[in-house]
Protein backbone atom coordinates (compact mmCIF):
# COMPACT_ATOMS: atom_id res chain seq x y z
CA UNK A 1 0.00 0.00 0.00
CA UNK A 2 1.48 3.26 -1.22
CA UNK A 3 0.02 6.49 -0.63
CA UNK A 4 1.33 9.99 -1.78
CA UNK A 5 0.35 13.41 -2.82
CA UNK A 6 2.57 12.54 -5.95
CA UNK A 7 3.06 8.82 -7.02
CA UNK A 8 7.02 9.01 -7.16
CA UNK A 9 7.17 5.14 -5.22
CA UNK A 10 7.34 2.71 -7.73
CA UNK A 11 7.05 -0.58 -6.26
CA UNK A 12 7.74 -3.65 -8.45
CA UNK A 13 5.36 -6.20 -6.96
CA UNK A 14 2.21 -7.43 -8.18
CA UNK A 15 -0.05 -6.56 -5.36
CA UNK A 16 1.08 -3.09 -4.31
CA UNK A 17 -1.97 -0.69 -4.23
CA UNK A 18 -1.35 3.20 -5.10
CA UNK A 19 -3.16 6.10 -3.90
CA UNK A 20 -2.91 9.26 -4.80
CA UNK A 21 -4.12 12.69 -3.37
CA UNK A 22 -6.46 15.27 -5.66
CA UNK A 23 -6.99 18.98 -5.70
CA UNK A 24 -10.57 20.26 -5.83
CA UNK A 25 -12.22 21.10 -9.40
CA UNK A 26 -13.29 24.77 -10.54
CA UNK A 27 -16.75 24.03 -8.73
CA UNK A 28 -14.19 23.50 -5.25
CA UNK A 29 -15.72 19.40 -5.17
CA UNK A 30 -13.84 16.05 -5.53
CA UNK A 31 -10.85 16.63 -3.18
CA UNK A 32 -9.10 13.96 -1.86
CA UNK A 33 -6.78 14.81 0.91
CA UNK A 34 -4.07 12.65 2.66
CA UNK A 35 -5.73 12.08 5.57
CA UNK A 36 -8.96 10.54 4.20
CA UNK A 37 -6.24 7.97 2.05
CA UNK A 38 -4.54 6.97 5.23
CA UNK A 39 -7.98 6.19 6.96
CA UNK A 40 -8.77 3.89 3.65
CA UNK A 41 -5.63 1.94 3.36
CA UNK A 42 -5.62 1.46 7.45
CA UNK A 43 -9.28 -0.02 6.85
CA UNK A 44 -7.75 -2.28 4.28
CA UNK A 45 -5.63 -4.13 6.80
CA UNK A 46 -2.01 -4.00 4.78
CA UNK A 47 1.13 -6.31 6.02
CA UNK A 48 3.14 -2.94 4.47
CA UNK A 49 2.41 0.58 4.52
CA UNK A 50 4.38 3.39 2.97
CA UNK A 51 3.47 7.06 2.81
CA UNK A 52 5.31 9.44 0.76
CA UNK A 53 4.87 12.52 2.94
CA UNK A 54 3.08 12.80 6.39
CA UNK A 55 2.97 16.96 7.16
CA UNK A 56 -0.60 17.20 8.79
CA UNK A 57 -2.94 15.15 10.58
CA UNK A 58 -2.82 12.19 8.96
CA UNK A 59 0.48 12.23 11.19
CA UNK A 60 -2.31 11.40 13.66
CA UNK A 61 -4.10 8.84 12.63
CA UNK A 62 -0.67 6.80 11.64
CA UNK A 63 0.44 6.98 15.07
CA UNK A 64 -3.09 6.33 16.75
CA UNK A 65 -3.08 2.40 14.77
CA UNK A 66 0.47 1.78 15.41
Amino acid sequence: MCTSLVIHLRAPLPDVVAMQTRQPNLEGAGEIPLRRLVKEALRMRPSRFVVGDVRQEEGLDLTQSA
